[in-house]
């Protein structure tokens, strides 16, 4: 059944590229610069243990702006963080999201990380402040993060499949990754074919389809890449460097 909705969902997610010729999305393509204000509130707010409301939106598409009172409003009445995120202006957040079109809402918890994803049809205020309010019960796989979360280590996500030859590619560098820093990083390998009835993990980061890779500190996505573009293993030293693992001397070489 995974195997199914994942192979639909690919198909889906490139019948919605097609749309960034329209104007009505916003380009997911790797960026050269970025914005650091936002990533710095994300990361201030989950320290402090406050939900976080973030509001993709982009100046050139006027529509995309119309929904930012109610989310901002729905944000303060349930004294969550609201994180308004220009799309354009700060493509590495965007792509550490997976952010295709806009406006999306993207709701981040403590201890819980991706709780909810709202794209362009977005509900009432209330409904908004509802995904807030609602326990996210943790089952299965998100305990282990969980646990990993509380041990105030950073942690890398491998979701994959058997039957995905690109996960094939991408698992030797992520055993080698976890062999060189598995003491300061916490590696989470999640076979989708595998995961019990009511385990949520795969809804609650938005994996639409495999391999995908996330680097979570504080429980907000640092770097997200889907797919294989070869090198995995440099991608993560850069990844988690930036949060302070440091390579040892005997790293660096993958067998």
């Amino acid at each position: 059944m995974i195997k199914t909705r994942i192979q639909s969902t690919l198909f889906a997610t490139l019948i919605l590229g097609l749309a960034l010729a329209t104007g009505c999305s916003a380009s997911n393509a790797k960026p050269a610069k970025a914005q650091t204000k936002p990533r710095e509130a994300i990361t201030k707010a989950l320290d402090a243990k406050k939900p976080v409301m973030l509001f993709f939106y982009a100046e050139r598409i006027k529509d995309s702006k119309k929904s930012m009172d109610k989310v901002k409003k729905a944000a303060a009445e349930n004294k969550a963080v609201f994180v308004p995120v220009e799309a354009e202006e700060d493509a590495d957040l965007r792509y550490d999201y997976a952010i295709e079109f806009v406006p999306t809402v993207v709701v981040l918890k403590p201890g819980v990380g991706v709780s909810d994803v709202f794209v362009r049809d977005l509900p009432a205020a209330d409904k908004l402040g509802r995904t807030l309010k609602k326990d996210f019960k943790l089952t299965g796989r998100m305990n282990d993060i969980n646990a990993a979360i509380k041990s105030k280590k950073p942690v890398l996500l491998f979701f994959m499949a058997d039957w995905c030859g690109y996960c094939q590619r991408v698992q030797p560098e992520v055993e080698a990754f976890k062999r060189d820093f598995g003491d300061q990083v916490h590696v989470i390998t999640v076979d989708l074919d595998t995961l019990a009835r009511g385990d949520v993990i795969d809804f609650v980061y938005a994996v639409e389809g495999v391999p995908v890779l996330v680097a979570l500190k504080n429980n907000g996505a640092v770097h997200r890449r889907m797919g294989y573009g070869g090198d995995a293993y440099k991608m993560f030293k850069d990844a988690f460097s930036e949060l302070g693992v440091k390579e040892k001397k005997t790293a660096g070489k993958k067998s």
